[in-house]
C-alpha cells in the first residue's frame, strides 16, 4: 500500500497538495492540466524533491529522509534518461543492477522485454542511432525488468505510434499481474481504460497568500 497523506510542496506563491492511497498491485493514472504538479508528484515519490509537510508511506514505512536509491522505485522520465555511450541493452540493464553484469536469466528477461516492446534486435545500438519512440521503449524496458515494486512513469507513451502504444500497454498489464504497483502520468483516457487504472486528477496549484 502506498499512502500519500496531506503532502505539500511549493514555491513562493504556489503550493501543490496531494492526498491519496494506492493498494499494492494496482495502476494509478495521474491526470491534470499543464503545471498542475503531475511530474512534481512523481519526483516527490521518487525522492528527487522534498515535501514541506505531509507523509509518504510504503507498506506503513515512511520514505521521508530516504534517498532515491533507498526507495523501492523505478522511474521513467519524460527525457528517457539514456546514457549516450551505452548500448540500448546496457541502458536497460541499469534497471537490474547498475554495478553488476546481468546473469544469463536477466539477459533473457531483458531480451524478452525488447521483443514485447517491438525493439528486438536493437540491443547493440547506441541511443543516438535510435528514433525517439525507440529510445522511449528502451527506457520503458529498463523499468519493466526492474525488481523494484513501485514503477513511476511520466507520460510513457508520448513518442509511440498506435501499435507500439498497444505493445507498451500490454507490457504494463503483465507487470501488474506480477504484483507490481504502477503510477503513470497520462493525458489519454483511452490508456486509463485499457489499463483498468484507478484515476487521480490533480488540480492547478493553490495560490499562497503574499507575505
Amino acid at each position: 500500500m502506498l499512502q500519500v497523506s496531506e503532502l505539500r510542496f511549493g514555491y513562493a506563491t504556489t503550493e501543490f497538495r496531494f492526498d491519496f492511497e494506492l493498494p499494492a498491485g494496482r495502476i494509478l493514472a495521474v491526470t491534470g492540466p499543464s503545471g498542475a504538479g503531475k511530474t512534481t508528484l512523481l519526483n516527490l515519490l521518487a525522492g528527487f524533491e522534498t515535501p514541506q509537510s505531509g507523509q509518504i508511506l510504503w507498506s506503513g514505512e515512511s520514505w521521508l529522509g530516504y534517498s532515491p536509491k533507498q526507495r523501492g522505485i523505478s522511474m521513467l522520465f519524460q527525457s528517457h534518461n539514456l546514457f549516450d555511450h551505452l548500448s540500448a541493452a546496457a541502458n536497460a540493464d541499469l534497471g537490474l543492477s547498475p554495478n553488476r553484469a546481468p546473469t544469463a536469466e536477466q539477459v533473457a528477461q531483458r531480451d524478452q522485454a525488447f521483443e514485447d516492446l517491438g525493439i528486438g534486435g536493437l540491443q547493440n545500438r547506441l541511443p543516438g542511432a535510435l528514433s525517439g519512440g525507440q529510445q522511449q521503449r528502451v527506457a520503458l524496458a529498463r523499468c519493466l525488468i526492474s525488481p523494484r515494486p513501485l514503477i513511476l512513469l511520466d507520460e510513457p507513451f508520448s513518442a509511440l505510434d498506435q501499435n507500439s502504444r498497444a505493445d507498451a500497454l500490454s507490457a504494463l498489464k503483465v507487470l501488474q499481474s506480477q504484483g507490481k504497483t504502477l503510477i503513470l502520468v497520462t493525458h489519454h483516457w483511452a490508456d486509463i481504460e485499457a489499463l483498468g487504472a484507478d484515476h487521480y486528477p490533480v488540480e492547478s496549484p493553490a495560490v499562497r497568500a503574499a507575505l
